[in-house]
């Protein structure tokens, strides 16, 4: 990436000159002071992270962040260098539409515009000089609304691409990564991040492997707010003040030198009529950081561009009094001139010189290790005050519903597929066995012979009943005159026949009388030839409709909760995914019937669900708006506590999805946090307790500084960057 330089040499610089830096992300600006000395570029002092929203916004946001970083300044710097995001550049030069912004800025702070460097390559060039090797990292630079990734190997840029910005930031990066084409990639992604603390967990938690050519998985890095507007002052502020005449400590190996100004070096006027500046900008060709002719990345690192900034490290300022905890009454008047002119005391000791160069080496390490005490202490402060809870059910209409009159909550809807497999103990009972068979004779008493079905009834006075086991026809009755009279001689015929049901019951004894279907016992009748025998019952365990029933529900719901959860796992929480309507049942494979004997069920189940799909965050947000009437005053609410749960999703007349959601949250005193902050830095331990001590609903105060050495951990760290104020609302 080219950087223009908007300077020109001034071999008069003073002896001691403070610069600015002014790192511009989307939504949030962030400046420090800088300056040369001793040949070292070094950072002394950063400014707040500011929020803004457009031009107007921005140059105040510059303000109020400057006048932070430069307070307790003799004099306020007027020199500045610009980090800025890869898309406000266009041709290597600042694109007209925010090169106005920039412009708006010089001129209504009265600044003097050293040069320019995107946020991404300075932060490339600055871990060179730190790490000392070209790095080869994916850097992700984030905004509110897009994301730029760029892909390096041993410090050249292989790709760049600009994505938008959605709920799921994984997804995002994975889709600007797949553009670039540089088969592996380098395991190791930087994040350059002003505006979500929760970004590198969200990377570092994604499959990486499984979606891209990563030959590791790779390890996420947030670089912190801190991190990148540093490598704009010392990376790119290192090479602009040897461009403006600044002499740098010699380097451990051989840069090109800068070329003296001609005419193709930019240049800045600035007019001034009544109210309006103008300032005209001339951008030279020139490549990475502020080197003529040459790509910054193949420049050789610079091991004097200063201190080495890691995540951890917070702004300090050599020229600041670091005791203001303890010398109160002096902080302030002190300036920052290089040249102090300070009493010599000369003392006359006759102490050996071996003991001289101890006591000598004694003080070096003790200001050494106060000086390393003082950058590394933390604080955290947890104060545990009486909070309040306020729950509330609201109606919210959920998709596309402009006109429902309701607050809504952008939704999409998905059907998902699903198999589930289950199982359970039988709760029915069934009656089993065999049926009682034997013979019977069927006579038929009539003159004409009849035919009977299979299956025709036979039953007994006790109404216990059989069939025949295959249709037969019986002769008629016979008449024979013999002596004494006339001999009639009924038809017959012998069978099979079986109970009808199972049961001991129905074994009957032989010449038992059975009465045949609907026929009348003179016309046709039964009796038993062979006794029926055979017949028994028992009770056993069997499948119940209740049982299928309620295996089935079991697996429809189960198959929701797991669709739910695959949504959830997926986008790792940033979406919420709602059941709508019951799941539909697509096919089942039960292993019994019902009333078949068996001590389990089990079965396979197809089903669909549908699921509404919305942003976490912005239900979240919905829902608190909601809430905002009936926080009382002086309470805020604390979102990471407030819970949302949905308790329906239903369709109204009108067609619109409405849903029942119930919020839980947890209120807090509202405080000054950053106030609080500045007004205990540098403070005994003990000034924490007593100021805290005042609030409202206090409860108690627990207060810890690491690292913990005798006397130094009862102050709190000069730094209000160093000191971590936690806020516990006990219900």
């Amino acid at each position: 990436m080219e950087i223009s330089r908007l300077f020109t040499k001034n071999e008069n610089t003073p002896p001691l000159e403070y610069f600015l830096a002014v790192q511009i992300q989307e939504g949030v600006v962030q400046t420090a002071v800088w300056l040369i000395d001793e040949g070292q570029a070094t950072v002394v002092a950063l400014g707040d992270q500011v929020n803004w929203e457009d031009a107007e916004d921005l140059v105040e946001a510059v303000d109020k962040s400057l006048a932070v970083a430069c307070n307790g300044l003799e004099s306020e710097p007027s020199r500045v260098i610009f980090g800025l995001p890869e898309y406000w550049l266009e041709s290597n030069k600042i694109s007209s539409e925010y090169g106005s912004k920039v412009k708006a800025i010089l001129a209504k702070l009265e600044l003097k515009p050293l040069g320019f460097v995107t946020t991404t390559e300075a932060v490339l060039q600055y871990l060179k000089t730190s790490e000392g090797i070209p790095p080869s990292v994916v850097v992700v630079e984030l905004g509110r609304t897009r994301i730029g990734v760029v892909v390096t190997r041993l410090g050249e840029v292989l790709g760049r691409e600009e994505v938008g910005r959605s709920a799921d930031l994984a997804t995002d990066v994975e889709e600007g990564l797949a553009r670039i084409d540089v088969g592996q990639l380098p395991s190791r992604i930087l994040v350059i991040d002003g505006v979500d603390p929760e970004a590198q967990q969200q990377l570092a938690s994604y499959s990486w492997q499984e979606k891209l050519p990563f030959l590791h998985l790779p390890k996420v890095e947030s670089l912190g707010p801190e991190f990148s507007v540093r490598a704009v002052a010392l990376a790119g502020g290192a090479e602009a003040a040897k461009a403006i005449g600044i002499p740098l400590a010699e380097e451990s190996a051989v840069t090109e030198e800068i070329e003296p100004a001609n005419t193709n070096e930019p240049t800045v006027e600035s007019e001034t009529d009544g109210e309006k500046a103008v300032v005209n900008i001339t951008e030279p060709e020139a490549d990475l950081g502020f080197v003529i002719n040459r790509d910054i990345r193949n420049v050789s690192a610079n091991p004097q561009l200063g201190e080495v900034i890691t995540k951890a490290e917070l702004p300090h300022s050599p020229r600041v009094n670091k005791f203001s905890g303890f010398f109160s009454d002096v902080k302030g008047k002190l300036s920052n001139r290089r040249e102090i002119k300070v009493p010599t005391v000369k003392f006359r000791l006759s102490l050996p010189k071996v003991t001289l160069v101890v006591i000598g080496l004694l003080i070096l390490l003790g200001g050494a290790a106060w000086a390393t005490y003082s950058r590394s202490s933390r604080a955290v402060i947890t104060v545990e005050v009486g909070g309040q809870s306020l729950t509330k059910t609201v109606d919210l209409a959920v998709g596309d519903a402009k006109d429902s009159g309701l607050p809504t909550a952008p939704a999409e809807t998905e059907t998902v597929s699903l198999e589930k497999s289950g199982s359970l103990s039988t709760t029915g009972e069934a009656v089993i066995g065999e049926r009682a068979i034997g013979e019977v004779t069927i006579f038929n008493k009539t003159d004409t012979s009849r035919t009977l079905k299979a299956g025709t009834v036979l039953t007994t006075t006790n109404i216990l009943r059989f069939t025949l086991d295959e249709a037969v026809e019986v002769a008629s009755r016979t008449a024979e005159e013999k002596e004494g009279g006339l001999n009639i001689t009924f038809g017959q015929k012998n069978i099979n026949a079986t109970a009808s049901k199972i049961g001991a019951e129905l074994n009957i004894a032989a010449n038992t009388s059975l009465s045949v279907d609907d026929y009348p016992k003179n016309s046709l009748e039964a009796k038993v030839g062979k006794e029926f025998t055979g017949g028994s019952s028992r009770t056993v365990k069997a499948v119940s409709k209740a049982d299928r029933d309620k295996l089935q529900d079991q697996l429809a719901d189960q198959i929701e909760q797991d669709a739910v959860a695959a949504q959830d796992q997926r986008t790792q929480g940033s979406t919420k995914a709602i059941p709508v309507g019951e799941p539909k049942i697509t096919e089942t494979a039960f292993s019994k019937g019902v009333d078949e004997e068996a001590d389990e069920l089990s079965l396979d189940l197809k089903g669909e669900v549908t699921l509404l799909k919305f942003s976490t965050d912005n239900l979240k947000n919905l829902v608190i708006t909601q809430l905002a009437p009936d926080i009382p005053s002086g309470f805020e609410i604390d979102p990471g506590k407030t819970i949302v749960n949905i308790e329906n999703v239903a369709e109204n007349s009108d067609g619109v999805m409405i849903a029942k959601v119930n919020i839980e949250a947890q209120l807090t005193p509202k405080l000054d946090i950053e106030g609080y902050k500045d007004k205990l830095r540098g403070q005994p331990v003990l000034a924490a307790k007593i100021l805290f001590e005042n609030l409202a609903n206090y409860r108690d105060i627990h207060i810890e500084v690491t690292p913990n050495f005798p006397i130094l951990s009862q102050r709190l760290p000069s730094s209000p960057d160093q000191i971590e104020i936690q806020i516990q609302a006990q219900r």
